[in-house]
């Protein structure tokens, strides 16, 4: 059985940042995320690592313009502090783990989409992730002009030809190379942490994202269903059962897998029989 952590102590500044355009506000709230599951850094110290990193990079852009400022970019993050993307995309949640990005250099590609785009935005360059999954394509508006940069290839900027094989190829629409706001990178992330958590039995942790995607979003019902299962998994029949009757209230009970359908009917089981049972204490007044 699980231990219920608490909730991710997520403040209304916190949510804010999910909604604003401040790369800064992102890369600190995914932080404090990661040490909060981890318990395994010390927030202060990365924090002033980013920010050394960042000072030095902007030292070395000062006065360049944007084409000489893009390849000192590249040749600082990929080559001096030698990061680098996992090609594939990861199943392990520690490749999600910002501390552990900026232990190891190496990650799932989204996370460093995120930090690559941090590090860009401190430079003044526009460059942002797009939604073609799994994420490591970014785009770079330039000149009323936009390019597209590949972080699996260390930076390098994709030919037009190459973009428009990717959307042939792969049958993706334009919609899948507009740029992702903050809202929209932060809960890519919180899915991608989700689903890995999920492969690698992290019940604990997984509960704590389950619950701060449905505190992002109480009509979540992806995460109703995969924390009422949670909670049944373990033990917790009351407040599975308060998810699942949620996600009912929403879902065609018709349309629901048999698993979920089966569990939710045990927990009405185990509800009627609990108030059967009286305490002879009760009574007695």
């Amino acid at each position: 059985m699980i231990e219920k952590l608490h909730d991710f102590p997520m403040s209304h500044e916190d949510l804010q940042k999910i909604y604003s355009e401040d790369p800064c506000g992102l890369i600190h709230l995914i932080l404090k995320l990661d040490i909060f599951l981890n318990k395994n850094g010390d927030e202060d110290l990365l924090l002033r690592k980013i920010n050394f990193l960042t000072y030095e990079l902007k030292s070395f852009c000062n006065g360049l313009h944007e084409q000489d400022k893009i390849i000192i970019l590249n040749e600082y993050f990929f080559g001096a502090n030698n990061f680098y993307s996992l090609a594939e995309s990861s199943c392990l949640s520690e490749d999600l783990s910002l501390n552990q990005l900026f232990t190891s250099k190496k990650g799932n590609c989204l996370l460093l989409a995120i930090v690559y785009q941090y590090f860009a935005n401190q430079i003044d360059l526009a460059i942002y992730a797009i939604g073609l999954q799994p994420i490591h394509i970014m785009k770079w508006y330039s000149n009323k002009k936009c390019f597209y940069i590949d972080l699996n290839r260390q930076g390098k900027i994709f030919k037009h030809d190459e973009i428009l094989k990717i959307i042939n190829c792969y049958n993706k629409g334009q919609d899948s190379f507009d740029a992702l706001n903050n809202e929209q990178l932060f809960n890519t992330y919180l899915d991608e942490l989700i689903s890995a958590l999920e492969r690698n039995g992290s019940h604990e942790q997984l509960l704590t994202c389950l619950s701060l995607a449905l505190f992002i979003n109480e009509n979540d019902l992806k995460a109703l269903k995969n924390r009422g299962l949670l909670y049944y998994k373990n033990g917790y029949y009351n407040e599975a059962l308060m998810d699942l009757k949620k996600y009912f209230s929403f879902t065609d009970f018709a349309c629901t897998p048999q698993e979920i359908k089966t569990v939710y009917q045990k927990l009405i089981e185990i509800k009627k029989t609990e108030e059967l049972i009286t305490p002879i204490s009760e009574h007695l007044h």
